[in-house]
C-alpha cells in the first residue's frame, strides 16, 4: 500500500481523530467478516490478513527470518511516520475494499482477504482476490491513495503487469469448497486508486449500513478493475501466454459480473 501525503496535506485535510474514530467503528465490521472467514476455513487473523503460521508453505525456520525481517521494516516504517493521517487512511482503503467485494459486489462470487504482512511489504500486494467457481485468484491488487503514485513509479508498475506478482502465502479452493494453501508466481496485479475523501465517504457507508456518498466511487472503481483487465493485453507487451490469458479471463469475470449488477 502507498500514499502520497504532499497530495493529502495539499487537498485533503482530515483531522486524524476522525480517520480513527472511523477505523475503530469499521474494526468491528472487520472482526466479524475475520470470524466468517475463520469458520469457512481461511487462516486470517482478525483484520482479515492471511496468516502465515497456519500454512505449510515455508518451513519454521524460514518464517522466522520473515518475521525477523518484516518487524524490522515495521520498525522502520513507523520512524519515517506509520502512524500518520496518510498511512491511516491508506489501511481504511484495505479494509473498504475487503469489506466491500465480500459484502456489497458480485453477489459473494468473489472472496476478497488482506495478505499476509510478507506479502504485503515484500511483494507489493495488498488483496487477493478468488473466484469461487474456479477456486483460483483472478487477481491481485495493490490499493493507491491518491497522490501514491508519481512519475518515477511507471517503470516498476509497467513491470509488475507484464512479468505478474508473486504471493507467497495465498490460498485457493478445491471442488468441496475447502481452503487450500498455495504460493503463486504470476497473478495478474489490478491497482485500485481513491482519495482521502472517498475512501472517508465508503467507510462511513460501510459502518452505517447505507449506500450514499460512497455509492459512485465504489462503481468507479469496479468499472476500473474491469477497465484494467481489458485494455492491459493492448498496451503492454506482455511475454507470458498464460498471464496474458489470465487477464482475459479476469476481464471477462468482472464484465459479466458488471452486468449481472447493472
Amino acid at each position: 500500500m502507498r500514499q502520497g501525503s504532499e497530495s493529502y496535506q495539499a487537498k485533503e485535510r482530515i483531522p486524524i481523530d476522525e480517520i480513527e474514530e472511523i477505523l475503530n467503528r469499521i474494526n468491528d465490521l472487520l472482526e466479524d467478516e475475520a470470524d466468517d472467514l475463520k469458520r469457512r476455513g481461511f487462516p486470517v487473523a482478525t483484520d482479515c490478513r492471511l496468516e502465515s503460521k497456519q500454512t505449510g508453505l515455508a518451513s519454521r525456520s524460514e518464517k522466522t527470518r520473515e518475521q525477523k525481517l518484516i518487524s524490522d521494516l515495521e520498525d522502520r516504517f513507523r520512524e519515517k511516520g506509520n502512524d500518520s493521517p496518510e498511512r491511516k487512511i491508506a489501511d481504511l482503503l484495505e479494509i473498504v475494499i475487503t469489506l466491500s467485494i465480500n459484502k456489497l459486489w458480485f453477489n459473494h462470487r468473489l472472496i476478497a482477504v488482506r495478505t499476509n504482512r510478507y506479502d504485503d511489504i515484500i511483494n507489493g500486494v495488498d488483496t487477493l482476490i478468488v473466484d469461487t467457481i474456479t477456486g483460483e485468484p483472478i487477481a491481485a491488487v495493490d490499493e493507491v491513495t491518491e497522490g501514491g503514485m508519481h512519475s518515477k513509479d511507471a517503470a516498476k508498475i509497467i513491470g509488475r503487469l507484464q512479468s505478474g506478482v508473486k504471493v507467497k502465502y495465498g490460498f485457493g479452493l478445491e471442488k468441496n469448497g475447502n481452503v487450500e494453501p498455495r504460493s503463486y508466481d504470476h497473478l495478474p496485479i489490478f491497482m485500485i486508486r481513491a482519495g482521502a475523501e472517498d475512501v472517508m465517504n465508503m467507510a462511513a457507508d460501510l459502518t452505517d449500513n447505507k449506500i450514499s456518498q460512497g455509492a459512485g466511487v465504489l462503481k468507479q472503481i469496479i468499472s476500473d478493475l474491469r477497465n484494467q483487465a481489458e485494455r492491459v493485453n493492448e498496451i503492454i507487451d506482455i511475454p507470458s501466454a498464460e498471464l496474458r490469458t489470465a487477464y482475459k479471463k479476469a476481464a471477462g469475470i468482472f464484465r459479466e459480473l458488471m452486468e449481472e449488477n447493472a
